[in-house]
């Protein structure tokens, strides 16, 4: 069952190029709705940014990013909450591991994104959403380097629904939660994100092997 879902959402090569690094949706569908809670903007609640972290294989200029969530059905079940979507590229310098320096920050409409319904739901019936974003400006990374990506959501009210990253199957279960209450970052070990990161190859070029992760204030519902 497992192989069969990824091999759905997740081809080797897809529209829009090869895949060099995959963390996908979980496989189980008992915890769709579960994740990490992750805004641009300052909320009452829920008031935080999510971060994950992982290693590529070889090196690679990324193009592409795809990646899943969902609202907290506070009002919706779709994403009507959220404008726009902020994905951000950081170094991991030091111990512990937390995202330093930002390399890259592109934020594109929610359209832009283009959600698209799984079809499968959490227990408040919140629907979860498959995204993806061709960076205008790819993001050239370096074999065996740790980095952070960031997703995160733009609240049009911030006393709404909150935007949750969904979970994928656990690969080091290391992470970061940035808190906009202290500004800063905390390193945290609970499960990983769901992210997809490809890149277009020069012709002729081999495709890259995926590669595993590199190893939280949870905020899952």
């Amino acid at each position: 069952m497992r192989t069969a879902l990824l091999a759905a959402i997740l081809p080797a090569t897809t529209a829009w190029g090869t895949v060099v690094y995959s963390q996908p949706t979980t496989s189980v569908a008992g915890n769709v709705g579960f994740g990490f809670y992750s805004h641009s903007n300052a909320r009452p609640q829920n008031n935080f940014k999510h971060a994950d972290n992982f290693i590529l294989a070889s090196d690679a200029t990324i193009t592409d990013v795809s990646w899943w969530g969902m609202s907290s059905v506070r009002n919706f079940t779709n994403l009507n909450n959220f404008d726009t979507f902020t994905v951000q590229f950081y170094t991991a310098p030091g111990t512990p591991m937390l995202p330093g320096v930002l390399l890259s920050s592109q934020t594109f409409t929610r359209a832009a994104t283009t959600p698209t319904d799984t079809g499968r739901r959490a227990p408040n019936n919140a629907i979860e959403y498959a995204q993806h974003a061709t960076l205008p400006t790819p993001v050239s990374l370096t074999a065996g380097t740790p980095y952070f990506l960031s997703i995160s959501a733009h609240c049009l009210s911030t006393s709404g629904d909150a935007y949750l990253w969904q979970d994928a199957d656990t690969v080091d279960g290391y992470s970061a939660m940035f808190s906009y209450a202290l500004q800063s970052w905390s390193d945290f070990t609970d499960t990983d994100s769901s992210f997809v990161l490809e890149s277009v190859p020069a012709p002729g070029a081999a495709p890259v092997v995926v590669a595993a992760g590199f190893f939280a204030m949870r905020r899952r519902r």
